[in-house]
């Protein structure tokens, strides 16, 4: 059946001209994929910050009025009753009082104080709306996990749903689902709510980077599916490059997930445009769409219809659903030689995640223009993509 099947596919176009344009238009998928991975890097970001206390800075407000400026660390008057010095910490403010007693202002759970952070006007995070410093520090870094633990379970889910209904069904339904959900974490008031969303979203992320990843590969014969994958890679570089533009522009965190969400209305049109796999519909013995796609394939690259070959390949599908074995992914694990490999590939795909995404968020926190350490980090990523084009032609 694969020779046949490679034959069959060899003869529309090799590839054609509407195998490009499909190819281009699911790479374009890739785009709110990074850019909901990777969104945390800015909207999850946490300024620099000072616990304070409104009741003695009203005090000291006092003070400036009366006896001059006062430093963070400086006294301006002998009078034992008023406050003589300030330290300032990201989670504990000390004031202390010329008569040598202290006061303790804590900020977090049961504290008094008040935070105030140093960031642009306009600038917004779900850190400084929610305030999560100091005992709530942790959450910013929950909320990156749980949407990864939604991706993880996204790959297992939708990979297992797209063998079994097809390839488009999973790719439009992550597609468009999100929207809904990106609106929703854009205006949800509450963390809880955020999170839960974002696991959703998560999950969502990986059935449309896998199920459009499939598509692409299948609309290529093998020899050309290394070049298709690294081309598929060079949109997730530039949508490293496009996101910290669009953040820049856009820092207030609800607009930018709004942002990042939305533009996939403008992919409304791929319910027409967007064919099933022909590998697929061929596979599960769908012959009279397979024809159909076909003929379509034929007729918008000006190719003849190649009848031998498709006849070839039907005869073939009449015997595959006696003769051939369904797998799964427990048959990765039967034989020795392909649990050693899959194994490897598991350890592989877990170092390069950790180190890739350890790495892209750092970039945010490096000194100089965060922005501009992003957009300098995904040029770069781009070129290697594009840098290892060449090899793969070989």
């Amino acid at each position: 059946m694969r020779l046949r099947l490679e034959e069959l596919l060899s003869q529309l176009g090799n590839p054609g001209r509407y195998q490009k344009v499909i190819f281009l238009l699911l790479a374009l998928n890739y785009l709110p994929v990074i850019f909901n991975h990777v969104i945390m890097a800015f909207i999850g970001s946490t300024p620099t910050h000072q616990c304070y206390s409104e009741s003695y800075e009203s005090i000291l407000g006092s003070q400036q009025m009366t006896s001059g400026h006062l430093s963070d660390n400086s006294s301006i008057t002998t009078n034992q009753s008023l406050i003589v010095d300030k330290r300032l910490k990201e989670c504990r403010a000390e004031y202390f009082f010329q008569s040598e007693q202290n006061v303790s202002v804590i900020c977090g759970v049961g504290g008094a104080g008040k935070l105030k952070y140093h960031k642009e006007p306009k600038e917004t995070t779900i850190v400084t709306e929610w305030n999560l410093v100091c005992d709530f520090k942790y959450q910013s870094s929950l909320a990156t996990t749980i949407y990864f633990c939604g991706v993880m379970f996204g790959g297992m889910l939708f990979g297992h749903i797209a063998d079994k209904f097809g390839r488009r069904l999973v790719m439009l339904f992550t597609l468009y689902t999100p929207i809904l959900v990106g609106v929703g974490i854009a205006f949800a008031p509450w963390y809880s709510l955020f999170a839960a969303l974002r696991f959703i979203q998560g999950l969502l992320m990986q059935g449309l980077q896998t199920s459009t990843y499939t598509l692409a590969m299948e609309l290529f014969l093998p020899k050309y599916r290394s070049h298709a994958g690294v081309l598929l890679e060079c949109f997730w570089g530039f949508g490293v490059m496009l996101l910290p533009a669009l953040a820049y522009l856009i820092q207030d965190w609800r607009y930018l997930q709004l942002a990042v969400s939305l533009p996939s209305i403008l992919a409304f049109g791929y319910i027409c445009i967007m064919p099933e796999s022909l590998r697929w519909l061929i596979m599960m013995g769908k012959v009279d769409k397979a024809e159909a796609l076909i003929t379509k394939i034929t007729e918008k690259n000006k190719l003849p219809y190649p009848y031998e070959s498709w006849e070839d390949v039907k005869l073939q599908m009449g015997t595959r659903n006696a003769d051939t074995k369904q797998y799964s992914f427990i048959d990765l694990m039967r034989t020795p030689v392909l649990r050693k490999r899959s194994l490897i590939l598991f350890y592989l795909w877990f170092a390069t995640s950790i180190g890739y995404y350890g790495l892209t968020w750092k970039l945010t926190k490096m000194a100089g223009n965060k922005y501009l350490n992003f957009f300098i980090g995904g040029a770069v990523e781009f070129v290697a993509y594009v840098l290892v084009l060449p090899v793969t032609k070989r």
